[in-house]
């Protein structure tokens, strides 16, 4: 009850107060009686005055930024836009005039306004050139068009301690203009901060092999095949790099592991041809390249199976039937360094040497 008599009694001296002034000084008892009233929860009172607080200043930012809040409550967010843009308008400090001017730019961008949104974001752009999350702003609002104004956008939005979509948009636009370094130097930070995002590896490893980093390349492979253990594809594309750069004996151990648990994969069976086919090796055995090579052109990946079959016929040519007829007609043996199970060549086998 004394609250509620103290609060009456402030009440009625407010309104006698705006009875008898005038001028400049009623704007502000205006305002002062708006802030009480909204104070004890009065709030379409407190609105009342409030505007007629705006009415009678303007320029009163503190006024504006109240409007603002309470439209926005009442979902009038149009009105509560322009309050905002009224209130940023006659801010003084300039921290609080820019955070109002983004929240306003967000919130034309929201409602549709692209085109204001835009000149906001423009405008907060020129006050701060180097505000990575107004240069973000203009990039999801579609606020840029010029593709070098976006790249250097973009550089600005994305900063050395940050990543994020914008980044990732960055390193993008990198590559489109050429710049595979400044691109590979950010999709290497998301593989740092990332360690199994594939879509990540797999760009270091595009980018890399542009620039033909030869390191980057292989941990990218490497990374890969870690991610996807059962993916025959990234042991094969891992082994590949590994035979390139002869390095056939961490290629080989990798091989014969993987080849264990993806017995059929033609692309393995090739490169199984391949490391047992070489001549001078503690590991070369022909015989045993022939056999892996026989099963690999009986797989059903065509592109490795004409691969396989290129390196068995180069091993190992292949009797034609002028040979096999003579060989059968004199009923003498041939000699040959394995059974061939290749379809179509079941002949071949019946006049090798037992």
């Amino acid at each position: 009850m004394l609250f509620r008599s103290l609060r009456n009694d402030a009440i009625t001296q407010f309104q006698k107060a705006l009875v008898y002034c005038g001028g400049p000084k009623r704007a502000e008892v205006e305002r002062f009686y708006a802030t009480y009233l909204d104070e004890w929860d009065m709030g379409d009172s407190a609105t009342v005055h409030f505007l007629e607080a705006g009415r009678l200043d303007s320029t009163n930012a503190r006024i504006h930024f109240w409007l603002y809040s309470y439209y926005h409550d009442q979902g009038e967010y149009g009105q509560a836009i322009e309050e905002l843009l009224m209130a940023s308008r006659h801010q003084e400090d300039v921290e609080s005039k820019v955070r109002w001017m983004k929240v306003a730019a967000e919130m034309l961008a929201a409602e549709g306004d692209n085109d204001r949104a835009c000149a906001m974001y423009a405008q907060l752009q020129q006050m701060d050139p180097a505000d990575g999350e107004i240069a973000e702003s203009m990039v999801q609002s579609g606020c840029i068009d010029d593709p070098e104004a976006l790249l250097a956008t973009l550089r600005s939005a994305c900063s050395a301690d940050t990543l994020g979509d914008i980044c990732r948009r960055l390193a993008q636009e990198e590559e489109n203009f050429g710049n595979d370094v400044e691109a590979l130097i950010i999709y290497q930070r998301f593989a740092n901060a990332e360690p199994d995002d594939i879509p990540i590896w797999e760009s270091v490893l595009s980018a890399s092999k542009r620039l033909d980093e030869q390191d980057v390349i292989l941990e990218a492979l490497t990374e890969l095949a870690r991610i996807q253990p059962e993916s025959p594809v990234r042991a094969a594309q891992l082994i590949d790099e590994q035979f390139a750069r002869d390095r056939w004996r961490a290629g080989g151990r990798v091989l014969v592991s993987k080849l264990r648990d993806n017995p059929e994969s033609a692309h393995l069976l090739y490169l199984a041809g391949l490391y047992y086919s070489r001549p001078g090796t503690a590991q070369s055995d022909t015989a045993r390249a022939l056999e892996h090579l026989d099963r690999a052109v009986r797989t059903n990946e065509p592109d490795w199976k004409r691969t396989a079959l290129g390196l068995h016929d180069g091993l190992e040519p292949p009797l034609d039937e002028e040979a096999i007829s003579q060989a059968q007609f004199f009923g003498k043996d041939v000699k040959r360094l394995h059974r061939c199970s290749i379809p179509g060549r079941e002949k071949q086998n019946e006049v090798l040497d037992r």
